[in-house]
Parts: structure tokens; C-alpha cells; sequence
């Protein structure tokens, strides 16, 4: 087999894989030669792939770029780390009465080990993932209903009342177990009584010196009274 006829670039086809679409890779091949050189590109998968151009002719050191596509397909690969398609290109020299390539043209030069094969392996490269949303984070809020009060309104619903029970004191019970406002009542009514009857009751006289001995051993009233 002959070698260092022509050189190819890359050594291995790589395709990045999408779905129903056509993914072309560039190869790059230069005659090594100063002759005049036929190529032809072959594939085990010809379905899958479109080679242009697929084979010519190349002058002395000149340099032939060939476009590998891959076909659109309906189907991921079975598998993207064992792709078993392959790509061999043929290059030989030839004179200049040649006028086409054939595959008569390789096997005879094939029969001088006048041939170089140069084989390309396929790798394919998955899709990248998109990235996996992240939920936002929330922060629950609270909505006051008709029912519903806030803290502040609790709060000033609730200062009235408290006023009101601070400033509200049970009043004082007596030692004889009556209460002030008791006290100034049956004050009052026995004065209404004497002042309308403009007599002498001993019930009434009786009840009036009751109030005098509760007002006399009454702190406060008897303070009011002596003052």
C-alpha cells in the first residue's frame, strides 16, 4: 500500500448530533505529491452521509476541501459513545490521459500497492442538555380578610380596653361591708326623708346615726366631713 501521497485532516469525523437536521463537517486534503492525483471517498453508511465532492483529481501539492454531511434523521443513535460508521478515502497517481475516477482506477493501482487508504472513524457528539429550571422562591403572603384584623389593628383595638380596665379600680369596701357609693346613697336618702318629713322617725333617726358611726370609722368620708 503506498503511503504519503496525500495527508487528511482531521483524523476522525466529528458531528455534533441534533434531530432533523443536516450537520456538515469540513475535511481537509492536500496532495503531498507533485503529481497529478485521483480520490475517492467512500462510506459504510452511504443512507446516512452525503460526501461533495466524493472523488477528482488533484494537481501536484494542491489542496481539495471535501464537505461530509450528515443526513437529517427522524431517531437519536442507538448509541452516540459506539458509532460503528466509517469513512475510507482512496488516493493514487495517475497520468494525465486519465480522464475519470473508477473504481477499475483503484483496484488496478491497488494490484501495483500503488494505493493509499486513509480511514476516518465517526464520533458523535450528543446534544447539550438544556438547564434544569429552578423553581423560584416564594414568599407567602398573608391577605387580610373581612374577618381578618392585622397586629396593629389587634394592637389599637385592644389599648382602649386596656385603658379602660387600668383606670377602672373596684371601689372600696367599707369594714362594715358596704361600699362608698352604698354609703353616699343612704346618706342621701335619709337626708330627702328628714328634709320632706320635717319630723322625728325613730327608724329614721336610728338609720341616720348608723351613717354617722360607717362615715365617722369611713377614712376618706370622715376626712371629707371634718374638713
Amino acid at each position: 500500500m503506498a503511503k504519503d501521497i496525500v495527508s487528511v485532516e482531521p483524523e476522525e469525523l466529528v458531528f455534533k448530533f441534533e434531530l432533523r437536521r443536516q450537520i456538515p463537517v469540513g475535511l481537509t486534503m492536500q496532495n503531498l505529491t507533485n503529481k497529478r492525483v485521483a480520490f475517492k471517498v467512500k462510506t459504510t453508511n452511504p443512507k446516512k452521509y452525503s460526501v461533495r465532492p466524493s472523488h477528482g483529481f488533484m494537481d501536484g501539492k494542491s489542496v481539495q476541501e471535501i464537505t461530509v454531511t450528515m443526513n437529517s434523521q427522524r431517531e437519536p443513535p442507538v448509541s452516540y459513545q459506539n458509532c460503528r460508521d466509517k469513512f475510507l478515502i482512496q488516493s493514487a497517481v495517475v497520468g494525465a490521459d486519465v480522464k475519470s475516477v473508477t473504481s477499475e482506477l483503484f483496484d488496478e493501482a491497488a494490484k501495483k500497492n500503488a494505493v493509499q487508504q486513509t480511514k476516518l472513524r465517526v464520533q458523535l457528539v450528543p446534544p447539550a442538555q438544556p438547564p434544569s429550571p429552578v423553581p423560584e422562591e416564594t414568599t407567602p403572603s398573608v391577605t387580610f380578610g373581612a374577618d381578618t384584623k392585622s397586629d396593629e389593628e389587634v394592637v389599637q383595638t385592644r389599648t382602649p380596653v386596656m385603658a379602660v380596665a387600668s383606670h377602672t379600680q373596684p371601689m372600696q369596701v367599707s369594714s362594715q361591708g358596704f361600699t362608698l357609693l352604698n354609703i353616699i346613697l343612704v346618706a342621701l336618702l335619709a337626708f330627702l326623708l328628714g328634709y320632706f318629713t320635717k319630723g322625728h322617725i325613730p327608724a329614721l333617726d336610728m338609720m341616720k346615726q348608723n351613717i354617722t358611726d360607717i362615715v365617722m370609722k369611713h377614712p376618706v368620708l370622715r376626712k371629707m366631713v371634718s374638713g
